[in-house]
């Protein structure tokens, strides 16, 4: 009886030793007629994602970039789909983000490609991270999110605060001061020849110079008695550097609550510097205003406008275009609306890009990054 029991157990490890060694075959049978009977995944359909980036995420390293205007960032792009792409709206987490598109619209298989530039002057030091949302239809509305990644040096020039928002609501006969600090860090500090604002009611001037030029203090008195409504204004801080130009304040200005409603259309218009065709806003107004005259703000910006009545309300159509070459470095200029004998005003924020040199320009800079294989994902 022992003896049977040692014979049975020493067999039973050979027994379970050969059905392990066989079923490794069957398993492998099976897969191969499976797997030979089914289609490679990327012979048929539609890819899920029509618009492809050849990069998600540009990150410029961990070093801290260059001293240089403005930091560049390229993503290109391709329509691997079966329908044509139309890109739409750009979202950016930063208003100082500008992006630039080769193209608006791709046919299956063509490629384009973005420049996304970024001013070092309005940065502050370390590390950031801008996103950016491209929304497009292909031909149902998609979207894909980029990620740009740098790290600042420490800023040549830096302007504190750098915006400005002053509300007038239950102030009444009093003008606001206000002020703002160009700080230069260089040994050669820049000097502030001129102050210039958008609109008659606002008046910049140089307040105080100290620390041999690096520390220049700029005044900012609003007059009393703002039109209704929020107004977009302008203050230019006009310098001897030719790198820096032009040191720029946007002041948000908030009046008293408009008691009838007007409307823009759109409120920020985007103008390249080099198009040959005008950019159209239209400003909806109450019957009762009659518009005196339309100002332009820098100089460069150009302005032809037309009121026309429309039932119970006026219709404003503007005509903008930027004269080339451009004289200032600015890169958002506004135009204002006076009406009523300038109780009322209406203000329209315009962007001013590039012109296709600079784009070009632009392109050398990203390329000459890419081929230093400084830039990892």
């Amino acid at each position: 009886m022992s003896g049977r029991l040692q014979k049975t157990d020493h067999q039973a490890p050979v027994w379970i030793a050969r059905l392990l060694a066989v079923l490794p075959l069957v398993a492998c049978s099976l897969a191969g007629s499976t797997l030979h009977e089914a289609s490679p995944l990327n012979r048929t359909g539609t890819p899920t994602r029509p618009l492809q980036f050849a990069r998600y995420c540009f990150n410029h390293g961990r070093d801290p970039v260059s001293h240089t205007s403005k930091l560049v960032s390229r993503f290109r792009f391709r329509n691997v789909g079966a329908n044509a792409v139309q890109l739409g709206k750009i979202e950016r987490s930063c208003g100082c983000l500008t992006p630039e598109l080769s193209h608006r619209r791709l046919e299956p298989g063509e490629v384009g490609e973005m420049n996304v530039s970024v001013p070092l002057a309005e940065q502050t030091e370390g590390f950031h991270e801008f996103q950016l949302t491209v929304h497009y239809t292909a031909p149902e509305p998609r979207h894909e999110t980029l990620l740009i990644k740098a790290v600042f040096p420490e800023p040549e020039i830096h302007v504190i605060p750098r915006a400005m928002h002053v509300s007038q609501r239950g102030v009444a006969g009093q003008p606001i001061t206000h002020h703002f600090t160009v700080f230069d860090n260089r040994p050669q500090p820049l000097s502030v020849e001129a102050v210039e604002s958008s609109s008659s009611w606002i008046y910049g001037s140089i307040q105080s110079i100290k620390d041999g030029g690096r520390e220049t203090r700029i005044g900012i008195e609003i007059r009393s008695g703002i039109p209704a409504g929020t107004h977009r204004l302008l203050v230019h801080a006009q310098t001897d550097d030719p790198r820096f130009p032009t040191v720029v304040m946007p002041v948000r200005i908030q009046g008293p609550e408009r008691t009838e409603p007007v409307i823009v259309r759109p409120t920020r218009l985007r103008l390249r510097t080099d198009q040959t065709t005008a950019g159209s806003v239209q400003v909806q107004v109450p019957e009762h205003w009659v518009i005196s005259h339309v100002d332009c703000f820098p100089p460069e910006l150009l302005c032809e406008w037309q009121q026309t009545a429309n039932g119970e309300r006026q219709i404003v159509d503007l005509a903008l275009r930027v004269s080339a070459p451009p004289l200032s470095s600015s890169r958002e200029g506004v135009v204002t609306l006076y009406a009523n004998d300038s109780t009322e005003m209406v203000t329209v924020t315009v962007e001013i890009l590039s012109t296709r040199r600079e784009l070009r320009q632009d392109r050398e800079i990203a390329q000459r990054v890419d081929d230093s294989g400084s830039n990892q994902e």
